[in-house]
């Protein structure tokens, strides 16, 4: 074994060669060689066990009966003789080097020339070889061009160290989101929504938590899930915790429920969902992507049909808020805290606000109020017209339902002659 040199059961970065953006980056790297040394083809291959195995190559493969994940004894081409010693970085005529005149590749690939330089990792394994080779001899050969390739080859070192970094880090999200669904670790809070005029719960919603020795935030699983193909895995796992609060609530409040817009138009979640439709509305932010907002408005129809609603999440915090509404039609909007924030000292939120409401009535959905913290901002809330709020005032996730004595209609819903409370689903 060549000292320093990495074998098939430590090596992590086998199968790294070929993913993005390393792909790219290398295709790269083998023209810009190409280019710079006027050869033939350039290749990167790996050293896998008794193995060497073309990654990538640019250029006429046929001419040197190479391929992209060609498989050859690894003493086959020159490149493990370099990697020894044995051969030189740069043989400007094949047939003038006695040791290189000798080997079989030489023959059978018809090999004027070449210039080959280590693949080394920044801790010291030989990863394989970074290679050009002409049909022709090329005299102008030599130190210069082994000194760039070993730049060339160095960049692209760096990058199958950062592929591996990665990789490592993908399969450790993967293995802790996996323990979190073995064992039990997801679990459901809930927080009341509360008429802002009566002072009762009319709703509550499902908030996701982690248990474990190093907890973090709800977002962050969710995000580490959804960047290892576990997303929707670990969404459908909070819905069904969830759902196992439906019972314990008063007959006449609703959950809420969030999920992602993959997983709302999914069947799995339309499965989970069928026996309690009727008391389920399902949170979607407005920063969640919905690439075909048709599709999603008919998968989303046949749920809200057997009784669900349907709210869009955090309206007000990004700039495609009225767009996103207007295209998926909600029953529910809730604005975001950001808006909420001192409404009762700041003019400016609360004009915006007022406009707010009034576009929200006329397209017939209930507003709710999120991240209501005090007295003066419900009181403020509740004078503009605002239905519903949720907010540590009422209640933090998981705690009893603060209670909130029962006011007067505000002076906008007396003009309009009427108190909106958020509806239960016929």
């Amino acid at each position: 074994m060549i000292a320093g040199e990495s074998t098939p059961g430590d090596n992590a970065l086998t199968t790294l060669a070929l993913e993005e953006p390393a792909r790219m980056l290398i295709d790269d790297i083998l023209e810009a060689a190409r280019e710079y040394l006027d050869t033939d083809v350039a290749f990167v291959a790996e050293f896998a066990g008794g193995e060497q195995v073309f990654r990538h190559v640019a250029g006429d493969a046929a001419l040197f009966r190479l391929s992209s994940e060609l498989r050859v004894p690894r003493g086959w081409m020159y490149c493990q003789a370099m990697t020894e010693g044995v051969l030189s970085e740069a043989i400007p005529d094949t047939a003038a080097d006695p040791i290189a005149s000798a080997m079989e590749v030489t023959l059978e690939a018809n090999i004027g020339s070449y210039v080959g330089v280590p693949v080394s990792l920044p801790d010291g394994r030989v990863w394989g070889s970074m290679a050009c080779v002409s049909r022709s001899p090329d005299h102008s050969v030599g130190k210069r061009d082994v000194r760039f390739m070993r730049m060339l080859a160095r960049i692209y070192a760096e990058q199958l160290e950062r592929e591996e970094r990665e990789a490592v880090a993908r399969r450790q999200k993967r293995a802790q989101i996996r323990a979190v669904l073995r064992e039990g670790r997801l679990t459901t809070v809930l927080q009341p929504i509360v008429d802002l005029v009566s002072g009762a719960a009319v709703g509550f919603e499902a908030l996701a938590r982690f248990e474990g020795e190093t907890p973090q935030p709800p977002d962050v699983w969710f995000a580490a899930a959804e960047e290892v193909g576990l997303g929707p895995e670990l969404e459908l796992a909070a819905v069904r915790s969830a759902l196992e609060h439906l019972d314990t609530l008063p007959p006449d409040t609703y959950l809420s429920i969030n999920v992602s817009p993959e997983t709302a138009v999914s069947t799995e979640f339309a499965t989970l969902i069928e026996n309690g439709t009727d008391r389920i509305v399902i949170e979607v932010t407005e920063h969640a992507a919905i690439g075909d907002y048709p599709q999603f408005n008919s998968s989303v129809a046949r749920l809200r049909f057997r009784g669900m609603r349907y709210a869009v999440d955090d309206a007000g915090a990004g700039f495609a808020t009225f767009s996103h509404i207007l295209s998926t039609k909600p029953d529910i909007v809730k604005l975001d805290m950001s808006l909420i924030r001192d409404i009762h000292r700041d003019l400016a939120r609360r004009a915006l606000l007022h406009g707010l409401i009034y576009f929200i009535e006329q397209i017939n959905a209930t507003a709710v109020a999120e991240g209501v913290e005090t007295v003066e901002e419900a009181e403020s809330l509740k004078r503009l017209g605002v239905h519903c709020a949720q907010g540590y005032y009422f209640g933090r996730p998981g705690e009893a339902v603060r209670t909130v004595a029962p006011s007067r209609p505000s002076q906008a819903d007396e003009r309009r002659g009427r108190v909106r409370v958020l509806p239960l689903a016929k």
